[in-house]
């Protein structure tokens, strides 16, 4: 389910700000600073100096100041997305907290702000804030495969194939960026979406046939015995039900959690938030009262 296409990022959004209050205004501002700067050059390769990127790692499919400008963002909100799904237990070790903390720093300029968020965050670097000076290898970001794209699945060149072709068919997750977002406001566009898995794939994505095929809204109203579990910070959230259906149909929702924070395999543990341990506690109770009226039937 997918109410509204801006909900996945404007949790990762919130996300920031509660782990690091004022790191939304902080990267929102980086960001269009960015743009203002990139869109004032006249050359690609012009650009890419501007923003300490290696002019010789620029993709060939890349031919304008414009599309270096949608690449860094791209490539800005793919980061905070991870960082959100592992920003549990919440604190200063977590890397959603670590980048905002780059993007917070007020002694830096925007160039050197993205400098070491690539480099630190997204190389792994471990060098200190000031020893950033050589230029960003923009090719370290692209997937694996020929003619890959920073539009494309990260990782694998098969297993992100597998994810693009799934968001080209049938699970279609649309991803805008709110007025309130960390990132400057962009409508998702279906017709974007479908001129991309026609190009590479030959599919026409099919938003609602899983909806239609499984008539999903209304069975969940007369089925029992689900729990969603949900990780408040988890971006996925926005497509999960937060609020109980039936009494047998249940939420779940942890404040601190984040994607799949429930799943650490070593259950409630002196590392985990209350939330969390009582969540828990409240999965065992359902199971054992749903298996015990079963037994009884």
């Amino acid at each position: 389910r997918q109410d509204d296409q801006y909900i996945y990022y404007d949790i990762v959004t919130s996300a920031a700000d509660r782990i690091s209050p004022g790191c939304t205004h902080a990267v929102r501002t980086t960001m269009d600073e960015m743009v203002a700067t990139v869109d004032s050059t006249d050359t690609l390769k012009e650009a890419a100096k501007t923003m300490g990127i290696c002019t010789d790692s620029i993709p060939k499919y890349m031919k304008s100041p414009a599309m270096l400008r949608e690449a860094i963002i791209q490539i800005a909100s793919y980061a905070f997305a991870d960082y959100d799904s592992t920003c549990y237990p919440p604190g200063p070790e977590t890397e959603m907290y670590k980048a905002c903390r780059i993007f917070k720093n007020d002694d830096l300029d925007t160039k050197e702000k993205l400098s070491i968020f690539f480099h630190k965050m997204l190389l792994e670097q471990e060098e200190t804030d000031s020893d950033f000076d050589s230029c960003f290898d923009l090719s370290s970001q692209l997937p694996d495969g020929p003619d890959s794209t920073l539009e494309d699945t990260a990782g694998d060149y098969n297993d992100g194939r597998m994810w693009d072709f799934q968001t080209c068919t049938a699970p279609v997750f649309l991803c805008g960026f709110s007025n309130s977002s960390l990132f400057p406001p962009q409508h998702a566009s279906m017709k974007h979406l479908a001129d991309r898995c026609e190009q590479k794939f030959g599919v026409t994505p099919r938003p609602t046939e899983l909806v239609d095929t499984w008539d999903y809204i209304n069975k969940l109203q007369t089925t029992s015995h689900i729990l969603f579990v949900n990780g408040v910070q988890d971006m996925w959230a926005g497509g999960s039900e937060m609020h109980n259906v039936s009494d047998t149909v249940v939420a779940i929702n942890i404040e601190n959690g984040a994607h799949h924070s429930d799943l650490s395999h070593t259950g409630p543990s002196e590392n985990d938030t209350p939330d969390l341990k009582q969540a828990f506690a409240q999965i065992q109770n359902y199971l054992e009262l749903w298996l015990n009226d079963i037994q009884n039937k």
